[in-house]
């Protein structure tokens, strides 16, 4: 009986791997860098990062304004006025330091989110293509030692994550539309 059962496991394990198992592979990376999601989560990176450095630059020459007017006034300025007024001067050195710090990881952490949402959407548009398309596994051809260019699918997966894209945002006016129009509230008498 034992044998039996071991022979019929062999045999459909023999089956099993003689059926064709369809192998793709993608460059992730590339799907980031290329698809329309990507490039605007890219542009508007550019755009925050721009805005913090702005703000770096304008904190940078207030501060030096406030220098120049302390190493100014420093003659005329008795010793207690002068060590308050660079004790003020460092405490809004400080301050400004705290809030640039706490701006940058804001927008790094924002970042971060809206980079794992985007890769989570990928994720799931290549998970029905895997299934529409009868595709048995799908690889990150970066993360294998060697993928032959011919299993790779990105362009095909790039083409449906901009379709995936533009579809959501050209239905997004239309959502917000609704829900911008005032509610009416019904009576019931």
């Amino acid at each position: 009986m034992k044998k039996m059962i071991l022979s019929g496991l062999a045999l459909a394990l023999g089956a099993s791997l003689q059926a064709k198992i369809e192998l793709v592979s993608v460059d992730s990376m590339l799907l980031m860098e290329r698809s329309k999601a990507g490039q605007a989560f890219a542009e508007k990176a550019q755009k925050e990062k721009a805005s913090i450095e702005s703000l770096i630059a304008s904190t940078n020459k207030e501060l030096a304004m406030l220098q120049e007017e302390i190493s100014a006034k420093s003659s005329v300025l008795s010793r207690d006025a002068l060590q308050e007024k660079i004790e003020a001067f460092e405490a809004k050195r400080r301050s400004a330091e705290r809030n640039l710090a706490d701006k940058q990881d804001a927008m790094k952490l924002s970042m971060q989110r809206e980079s794992a949402k985007i890769r989570s959407e990928q994720v799931g548009v290549m998970k029905k293509m895997c299934e529409r398309q009868g595709w048995d596994a799908l690889l990150e051809k970066g993360s294998a030692i060697f993928v032959s260019n011919a299993l790779d699918k990105t362009s095909e997966v790039l083409k449906e994550l901009d379709a995936v894209y533009e579809a959501k945002k050209s239905a997004s006016p239309d959502l917000k539309k609704k829900s911008s129009q005032p509610k009416r509230e019904i009576k019931v008498a």
